[in-house]
Formats: C-alpha cells, sequence, structure tokens
C-alpha cells in the first residue's frame, strides 16, 4: 500500500493550523515547516505530529522552505497544504484510492 506524507510551510497560522491538521488524519506523516512563527503555531502542531522543523522566515523563498519539507517527507506521495486549507473526507478517499491504484492522476483542488 502506498503511503502520503502531508507538508505544511506555515508562519504566524494559529486560527487556521488545528483546523488544517486535523483534516490530514489519513496520511501516514504529518511534517511542519515553522518559519519562524511568533505565535502558538507550533505549539498547536505539537498535538497533530512530532516532526515540526524549524527554520527562519523569507516569504520571498516560499519554495525553498515547501522544498525543505519536502525533503523530510519519506512517503511515496506527497501532499503540500497551506494553512488556511483543509482535505475533505471525499478528497481524502479520493487520494488513497488513486495512490493505491498506482495511477499517475492529478489531484482535485483542495478544499478552501
Amino acid at each position: 500500500m502506498s503511503k502520503i506524507s502531508a507538508v505544511i510551510s506555515v508562519y504566524n497560522e494559529e486560527k487556521n493550523i488545528e483546523r488544517c491538521l486535523g483534516s490530514l488524519t489519513f496520511a501516514h506523516e504529518i511534517i511542519v515547516v515553522d518559519n519562524s512563527s511568533l505565535d502558538k503555531t507550533a505549539e498547536i502542531a505539537k498535538k497533530y505530529t512530532k516532526k515540526i522543523f524549524n527554520q527562519k522566515n523569507n516569504p520571498k523563498e516560499i519554495d525553498i522552505q515547501k522544498n525543505f519539507g519536502f525533503e523530510k517527507a519519506v512517503s511515496e506521495w506527497i501532499l503540500s497544504i497551506d494553512a488556511d486549507e483543509e482535505v475533505s473526507k471525499e478528497l481524502a478517499e479520493e487520494m488513497a484510492g488513486v495512490i493505491n491504484k498506482k495511477n499517475k492522476h492529478i489531484f482535485r483542488s483542495i478544499k478552501n
């Protein structure tokens, strides 16, 4: 069975992060890249994963910050998600079905 890693790069997302992380229960691992948040983002994330990595915030290098998280993932599949997004139950089921068939497929948009 294929596995999926969810990767989230965040900065000061205490108002959004719990809803997002709560929607990722289907993922085999959740990786949070905390870009030096000044609020309770990292504290909230600890309820959902031990894989929290810190780095300096640089909004001009968001691609580098996301790639940092991707490099930490161990699963065959990676879901990149923002803290203000969530995965519906239907989307999670669809992703599980697709990755377990090992088909190349572009997933539908994530629900905002």
